[in-house]
């Protein structure tokens, strides 16, 4: 009768062991992706891509990413690109401004990098100097000819750095006719070639222009007809299709900035194009990285006047909360979805060469306990309408039909709340050591027992 009860004992220890390892489990419901992005589109003129992704995905919402970008790499393949470098020759250059470093010099080291980035970024491109000062002698100053083409336009860069380098060593001289320097750049220019680039390098007011006027160094003229006449020049250069990128430094006297305003403008509202007006110590950063990146939007083609349309099915309407996440890096887009339409409208405007239009967006699920949805694939939109123009103007009209897609599944997990004799991993591991070690002492006492009984 004791073997018995002994044998009972122990195999209730066993079972109780291993009652107490289980764990139940309950079931939740989360969202998942089923296709993260659209296919990529490439626009018809093969100027850029236009896709739709899924960024990021929590249990109840999905944030989803729709993206423009201006990526055509052939381009300069296809497209002669020219730059015009107008670098001031007159004699404030040479004035030092940083320890022993003078304007000059900054300015011309800066633009040799700029060569070097714009040559080692893209082909088929050609790039020019002219330099602008006055005649060193009073009676011929105020002339076209107080400028000169240092070098017409080469796809050389050896040769446009040498010759960099050559005018850097020279003397600088005189006053500052900048308006001579834009007229000689405008003649270098090869007729028929759109993607036209002018950058001015200055670091004084104008005091000549090409029509007599001449007010530096004791000479006599028209300020004011010099103001008029360089600011004619930009407007003009402008309208004549060149992209004009003007930097002028130095410049501290009040007066001399009222000048400077009233010809080039402000950088938040510049007579044409895109200007700098900075301090000295600004001079390598504006010339080779913020110089460099508006030239390379330019002579990469801008995509113009994009407009898209993201519209999206019932599906989502009727089961998701819609919600930006921050403002488009580009344009102005509606503030929600039109509940008639089911779209969104995002007026992009222009998205330049290397540059992206991104949106962000979030869906999220009302109520994730709606079983009715439960392994149901849903579309995050039905398509995406993107509207554009080229550089020719031409107006292109493009559907992005795919769309990422989402579903919401179930998934186990552990209850705790089931029973409160349910262990965690440690305490099933606990109870298996215990259970272990009483069915020793059991083994041990039966021998024992045994032994006593014979």
């Amino acid at each position: 009768m004791k073997k018995i009860l002994s044998v009972i004992i122990c195999i209730l220890m066993i079972g109780s062991m291993f009652s107490y390892s289980y764990a139940a489990t309950t079931t939740k419901n989360k969202l998942d992706i089923v296709e993260k992005s659209a296919e990529e589109l490439e626009l018809e003129n093969k100027q850029g891509k236009v896709s739709k992704t899924i960024v990021d995905i929590t249990e109840d919402e999905v944030t989803i990413e729709l993206k423009l970008a201006n990526a055509r790499d052939d381009i300069n393949k296809l497209n002669q690109s020219e730059i015009m470098l107008v670098i001031d020759k007159s004699g404030s250059m040479e004035d030092e401004v940083s320890g022993n470093e003078t304007r000059k010099n900054l300015i011309f080291n800066s633009a040799k990098t700029l060569v070097e980035k714009i040559f080692n970024s893209t082909s088929n491109v050609k790039v020019g100097v002219v330099t602008f000062s006055s005649s060193p002698y009073i009676s011929s100053a105020g002339t076209i000819n107080d400028a000169a083409v240092e070098l017409q336009l080469s796809d050389n860069k050896q040769a446009v750095l040498g010759k960099l380098n050559e005018i850097q060593s020279e003397e600088f001289e005189c006053a500052t006719n900048i308006e001579a320097g834009i007229k000689q750049a405008e003649s270098c220019y090869t007729a028929g070639v759109s993607n036209r680039v002018m950058i001015i390098l200055t670091d004084g007011i104008p005091n000549c222009d090409i029509h007599g006027n001449y007010c530096g160094y004791n000479g006599s003229g028209d300020i004011e007809e010099v103001k008029q006449h360089t600011r004619e020049a930009l407007t003009s250069t402008q309208t004549s299709g060149i992209n004009l990128i003007s930097m002028m430094t130095g410049v501290e006297d009040s007066d001399d900035q009222e000048v400077v305003e009233e010809v080039f403008g402000t950088q938040t509202n510049p007579t044409a194009g895109k200007f700098y007006n900075i301090s000295d110590t600004d001079i390598g950063n504006i010339v080779e990285n913020e110089i460099f990146k508006d030239v390379m939007q330019i002579i990469q083609y801008p995509i113009d006047e994009v407009k898209m349309v993201d519209y999206f099915p019932e599906d989502v309407m009727d089961n998701f909360e819609f919600s930006y996440v921050g403002e488009p890096n580009l344009g102005e887009v509606s503030s929600t979805i039109d509940p008639e339409s089911k779209t969104i409208t995002w007026d992009v405007g222009t998205v330049r060469g290397n540059e992206s239009a991104v949106l962000t967006y979030k869906l999220k699920l009302k109520d994730l306990n709606d079983n009715e949805l439960l392994n149901k694939v849903i579309a995050t939109n039905e398509k995406v309408e993107l509207t554009y123009k080229d550089k020719d103007a031409k107006v292109y009209n493009v559907t992005l039909s795919g769309s990422p897609k989402i579903k919401l599944v179930q998934y186990e997990v552990e209850d705790d709340s089931v029973s409160p004799n349910i262990l965690s991993k440690t305490g099933e591991y606990s109870a298996i050591v215990g259970g272990i070690a009483l069915i020793a002492v059991f083994i041990i006492t039966y021998k024992k027992y045994k032994k006593m009984n014979f």
